[in-house]
């Protein structure tokens, strides 16, 4: 009932000052196209990143590892749900309904989970092309930055009332996403380089975009 009254009241203040001729106002983007426009702009860049970089060799028969799949759907799902997380967040009103909360927070600990109990402690490396695993760790950091500035310039032209859940939740996103076309080309999967290499930059730039969406994402309210 709270929230359909918030959605209510911020609909007749956006129709108020939409027909007024007091300044220039722009509806916002439908939350679906921000969020699948982003999904597929960001699928693509990455898909030329794995071309770029090389698969695993053995990438076919992993299709039979659970572990493998089990990792890259919590990826995958904890990803989008995450990027439509922070696009709803920036509308008045709206947010994740319980079972998406549910099933992200399944996602991010399967995470942890997955690693952990479905892949060794040890195990050899994989003539995995062009990526170096001692390089993981900074390459995912480095390259979750070019989908997390796209759906950050997306989300900063919405009226973001929660600016740092904003920043937490699009971070998250755009970092699983370069986490997971690096793990693809990985020639080290073990339990520890996943979970120090993979994992936690995930967790430590979400943390930092939340600290830079609180200032980012709340521009238009200081305006």
């Amino acid at each position: 009932m709270k929230s359909m009254t918030v959605k209510v009241k911020h609909q007749s203040l956006v129709d108020q000052l939409t027909q007024s001729g007091a300044g220039s106002l722009r509806r916002v983007q439908d939350p679906l196209v921000q969020w699948f426009a982003w999904l597929a702009l960001t699928g693509l860049i990455m898909g030329g990143l794995i071309a770029g970089l090389k698969p695993r060799p053995d990438m076919a028969e992993n299709f039979q590892n659970p572990g493998f799949v089990l990792f890259v759907a919590f990826i995958l799902l904890g990803s989008a749900l995450s990027a439509w997380g922070a696009v709803l967040s920036g509308i008045p009103g709206r947010g994740l309904a319980l079972w998406q909360k549910i099933f992200l927070a399944a996602a991010l600990a399967g995470l942890v989970l997955v690693p952990w109990f479905l892949f060794p402690a040890a195990a050899a490396d994989v003539d995995s092309g062009n990526l170096d695993d001692d390089y993981c760790f900074p390459l995912v950091l480095a390259i979750g930055l070019l989908p997390w500035a796209i759906l950050g310039l997306t989300l900063s032209k919405n009226a973001s009332f929660r600016p740092a859940v904003t920043g937490f939740w699009s971070g998250t996103s755009a970092f699983l996403m370069a986490s997971g076309a690096l793990f693809v080309c990985c020639p080290c999967w073990t339990r520890g380089h996943l979970l120090t290499a993979h994992v936690l930059p995930v967790a430590l730039a979400s943390f930092t975009t939340a600290l830079l969406g609180s200032y980012w994402f709340s521009r238009w309210n200081k305006a």
